[in-house]
């Protein structure tokens, strides 16, 4: 399938209301992330969304740093598309750039990244963000915030 078409494809995928991710993941390779970098970039907000999660199923090195890229958007829905991308990244719990996103996006100003950053962190067991975990727990204002920081201490297998 020739570039042009495939992404015309890729585009129409991410444009329904339920994506179908594994049918755009099967249309994907390296040449294409350029482009799906663009439409984070370019497309409307519910494209650019899905774009971003379809980037977490890939899963490769060059995603990740596009997902990376996406986590420090202005747009606090495009950082919580990252967060929830990186949950469905295989290995993320062991990949720096995973982490270390993960990580900033647990001090995001906005209340719904912090919590998709939480449910990140616990789902895929990132065991070095325990500590960052255990201080929202602790310090947190937002009760929700906090509860849902101590269920993912007990992901983490720290019982509080």
């Amino acid at each position: 399938m020739k570039y042009a078409k495939k992404m015309e494809r890729i585009l129409e995928v991410l444009s329904s209301d339920e994506p179908d991710y594994s049918s755009i993941s099967d249309l994907l390779s390296e040449e294409n992330y350029s482009a799906l970098d663009e439409l984070i970039s370019n497309a409307p907000i519910y494209v650019a969304t899905k774009a971003i999660i379809c980037l977490g199923l890939v899963g490769s090195e060059k995603s990740i740093n596009s997902i990376a890229i996406a986590a420090n958007n202005d747009n606090p829905v495009l950082r919580i598309a990252a967060a929830q991308a990186l949950s469905n990244l295989k290995g993320g719990k062991t990949n720096l750039v995973a982490v270390q996103t993960i990580n900033k996006l647990l001090d995001d100003k906005d209340t719904g990244v912090r919590k998709f950053a939480l449910k990140t962190a616990g789902a895929s067991q990132m065991f070095a963000l325990k500590e960052k975990v255990q201080k929202i727990f602790t310090d947190e204002k937002n009760e929700g915030l906090r509860k849902l920081a101590q269920s993912v201490l007990k992901e983490l297998g720290l019982n509080k």
